[in-house]
């Protein structure tokens, strides 16, 4: 069996880690895989708000998967706010690139608390930095993600990850199946 190369988006270990576990689930245990971190821009602010997040998602999936030679996919998460009923929620996006075209899925997602929600309409910080201060956790984002901390460590950052990369295979799954 052939080694498949997937370029990712990022050198954040969550994104890595949730895009292995994902490729596992959706190629199969025994499929060989190689994945490919790369450092890419996503081109959106630190916080990115709505549709931001899904065009960062969309850059570094287009961008890792230009950087390297081979690949059969390029993958870019990108976490970001989104405004329900005057809520926001925290929810990560995957663009899944192939060289021709691209789809998305997303993961679960959760209501930003109400002191964090105020901080972030203001606009001066990101939900990372915001709640690494909290916490006390440095770099939270690239370890067990903001989700972790407030969830009392229930959940974990890169499940969002893996979520949204399982969810971007869904339309080449159905493709698959006949079921346009």
């Amino acid at each position: 069996m052939e080694k498949i190369v997937v370029a990712v988006g990022s050198k954040n270990s969550t994104k890595i880690e949730g895009a292995r576990r994902a490729l596992k689930r959706v190629l199969g245990k025994s499929a060989k895989v190689r994945i490919v971190p790369v450092a890419v821009s996503s081109g959106v602010p630190s916080q990115p708000f709505g549709h931001q997040t899904i065009r960062g998602a969309i850059r570094r999936a287009k961008r890792a998967y230009a950087e390297v030679e081979g690949a059969k996919y390029g993958i870019g998460f990108e976490s970001g706010l989104f405004e329900f009923d005057s809520k926001l929620f925290d929810i990560a996006f995957c663009a899944l690139y192939d060289g021709k075209g691209y789809t998305l899925g997303n993961s679960m997602g959760f209501a930003v608390p109400g002191g964090i929600e105020k901080k972030l309409r203001g606009g001066k910080a990101d939900m990372g930095s915001i709640v690494a201060k909290i916490s006390g956790i440095k770099g939270i984002g690239s370890r067990k993600g903001a989700i972790h901390f407030l969830s009392g460590g229930m959940m974990h950052r890169r499940e969002m990850n893996e979520q949204a990369l399982c969810c971007a295979f869904i339309p080449r799954i159905a493709k698959k199946k006949g079921i346009v």
